[in-house]
């Protein structure tokens, strides 16, 4: 039996399913006007297994993904890259920039990145870690933080300077930033990912059927919703824990205030006893 799709999810769904028909369409009218006016040795050439979309990014040293050593990459501005790491794969959308130093340090630079990971998969920023576990994840940053969205992989970031883990659950996100006083990377609370613009995201970079998409964004969507209202217990929780802690504070400072009052009162009495003789 089908799960009931609420009609806010269907509208969504559309809005995501017209980004995806909009591009699917443009992508065939630009392949077919790049196979009319190319030549034939060009047509003949066929791109490195481990990384499409070549047109549109950028490689420094010159066709240093195919080899082992130090490579940055970036794609151009509406340029995509489709990457095999080990058994995984990582898709960068457009203006996304990531630089391996070796076999087992690869850092996140700029742009965003959808993960796609049959193993475990570590990404490093100045910010922190975060190993994503077999699943899919979103990864976006800008200068000040990064935001790691779970779309089925559990996620697990160690802040900078930090010794704790923080879980990220799928249907979450949360994000790490820039180091504070104390020496530790800032962390975020998790939160439930926002559906529409994630549907809009993963509909731009996603390589399938109309058909195809939905039904993975209703699966998706089941999963979000045990997220939400798991967090919205844990929020709830947290919420009481603050107005207790709130109510009890309030409560200590008014005992302050009237032990405070009664003292007062105690030595004006002490003092008109002993200046005017009262009783």
């Amino acid at each position: 039996m089908m799960p009931t799709v609420s009609t806010a999810m269907r509208f969504l769904l559309f809005l995501a399913a017209f980004t995806l028909e909009v591009r699917v369409r443009a992508e065939t009218h630009a392949a077919k006007h790049e196979q009319a006016h190319e030549s034939p040795i060009r047509a003949d050439k066929s791109p490195a297994p481990s990384l499409t979309s070549i047109s549109s990014v950028l490689e420094q040293p010159d066709q240093c993904w195919k080899a082992e050593g130090p490579c940055a990459l970036r794609t151009s501005q509406q340029g995509r890259a489709d990457l095999q790491i080990g058994q995984s794969e990582m898709v960068l959308d457009e203006k996304t920039t990531i630089l391996r130093v070796d076999k087992s340090d690869l850092r996140f630079v700029s742009g965003r990145l959808w993960i796609k990971a049959k193993a475990s998969l570590k990404v490093l920023t100045e910010f922190g870690e975060i190993e994503v576990g077999p699943g899919e994840a979103w990864l976006e940053r800008d200068s000040e933080k990064v935001l790691v969205s779970s779309a089925g992989s559990e996620i697990k970031i160690l802040p900078r300077g930090s010794r704790a883990e923080i879980l990220i659950e799928p249907g979450l996100e949360n994000w790490i930033g820039k180091v504070g006083l104390n020496g530790e990377a800032r962390i975020g609370l998790p939160s439930p990912i926002p559906l529409k613009s994630h549907l809009q995201r993963w509909a731009k970079l996603f390589r399938g059927s109309k058909a195809e998409f939905e039904s993975q964004a209703q699966a998706f969507h089941e999963v979000w919703q045990r997220a939400a209202q798991g967090v919205a217990v844990v929020h709830q929780e947290l919420y009481e824990r603050k107005v207790a802690g709130l109510q009890a504070e309030e409560a200590r400072r008014n005992g302050e205030k009237r032990r405070a009052e009664a003292r007062n009162r105690e030595l004006r009495d002490m003092f008109r006893k002993r200046v005017f003789g009262e009783e």
